[in-house]
């Protein structure tokens, strides 16, 4: 996953120049587990820090202030809790001695962006589109330039 997401967002750059960074919202989950909260307390990073650089932006700053500060106290108690205390239905009661430090904050859907020398860093291996071949890449390349998002950026102003 993580190479298919650094490949996409380094073709992205290569064909709009123009971009400086891009951004996303960070709604990971892996078999139903809610991974901001979860990789942060218990890692002190998101996905998206760990292996993509990403930074936070200005609100989300805050709110990633306040997660590491409880993940510095409580490292350990949150990593020997079960996978099943971080999925959607548990995750609240996880949280909830934590309650008055992160009361309405939440990482899940906060805001991020990786930046354009970031991306360019990416160590991405070369794909050899082949004649009678390597269907799945150029698929891929062919998705990517009819993207909803390749067509928005297009009409940004150079």
């Amino acid at each position: 996953m993580q190479l298919l997401v650094k490949a996409s967002l380094k073709f992205l750059i290569n064909e709009h120049p123009f971009i400086k960074k891009v951004y996303l919202t960070d709604k990971s989950y892996y078999n139903n587990i809610i991974l901001p909260e979860k990789m942060l307390l218990t890692e002190g990073q998101t996905w998206y820090m760990k292996y993509f650089g990403a930074v936070p932006d200005t609100q989300t700053k805050s709110t990633l202030r306040k997660y590491l500060r409880i993940h510095k106290l409580y490292k350990e108690q949150f990593q020997a809790l079960p996978k099943e205390a971080w999925n959607e239905k548990n995750i609240r009661a996880t949280l909830s001695e934590y309650t008055p430090y992160l009361k309405n904050h939440q990482l899940s859907g906060s805001s991020w962006y990786i930046t354009k020398d970031k991306i360019n860093g990416f160590d991405i291996p070369k794909f050899e589109i082949l004649q009678n071949g390597g269907g799945i890449f150029k698929d891929f390349t062919t998705k990517m330039k009819q993207s909803k998002i390749i067509n928005i950026w297009r009409s940004y102003p150079n």
